[in-house]
């Protein structure tokens, strides 16, 4: 286990060598993008050129209580529509989504993008900061949790997340459209979600409970390692 997870910090590592200044360069790489969660499922994608996507500055994150990235292109008109009505953006094969109009128990995400992984056939797993907190609270890294596949690894290290920061964010569900309010209703996925999302692996929401803190077992790097196990996100 100790190996594996050296190995997994090996990786993250050269991935963060290779973003420069926070910024995830995709400029020559496959993007295609959704505007709704409807297309999203019916897997109606539309491609674009010249689009990268940016972590946004922590300390701006706290001041205005945003979501993680933006996306930037060359084109002012393609830019604007990404980030004001976009609904999800893949770029070579990492997934994010736009979480403008995310509310979770009423309390707004805010402006801007977060990794996401598809939660089995119609759902979503987005990654993002607990709402109604800061950004990212600096703590020690959560351990002994099952690894990811390479593929997993690639996307988490390609947003520029840290294990540190996995630890002290949280996982969403989503599974519907917005509402005739404009407005999204996701849910954290957690104690009372886990055993829907598990259904008869038993043993996994053992494995789920076993972590004691329950800060720490609903954290982002615990929940995703259990559903990674499970084969609910990819």
């Amino acid at each position: 286990m100790r190996n594996m997870r050296n190995t997994i910090s090996k990786i993250w590592l050269m991935f963060a060598l290779l973003l420069l200044g926070g910024l995830v360069t995709t400029m020559n790489g496959q993007v295609r993008y959704c505007m709704n969660y409807t297309e999203f499922v019916k897997g109606q994608w539309k491609t674009a050129e010249h689009v990268s996507v940016a972590k946004k500055n922590e300390a701006m994150k706290r001041i205005v209580q945003s979501s993680d990235y933006q996306m930037e292109a060359e084109d002012e008109a393609l830019k604007k529509l990404l980030n004001k009505k976009a609904f999800a953006v893949e770029i070579d094969h990492v997934l994010y989504v736009n979480c403008r109009t995310f509310r979770h128990q009423g309390v707004r995400f805010g402006a801007g993008y977060a990794l996401a992984f598809r939660l089995g056939k119609d759902k979503l797993c987005v990654v993002n900061r607990k709402v109604g907190t800061s950004t990212l609270i600096e703590t020690g890294v959560v351990t002994g949790l099952t690894s990811f596949t390479p593929l997993v690894v690639g996307a988490i290290a390609s947003a520029g997340l840290t294990e540190v920061q996995l630890a002290n964010q949280v996982c969403y569900l989503v599974d519907s459209e917005a509402g005739s309010n404009g407005k999204t209703k996701v849910t954290q996925i957690g104690d009372l979600l886990m055993p829907e999302l598990l259904g008869n692996q038993k043993a996994l929401l053992e494995k789920y409970h076993a972590v004691g803190d329950k800060r720490t077992r609903q954290s982002a790097m615990n929940v995703l390692a259990v559903l990674h196990e499970a084969k609910l996100i990819k």
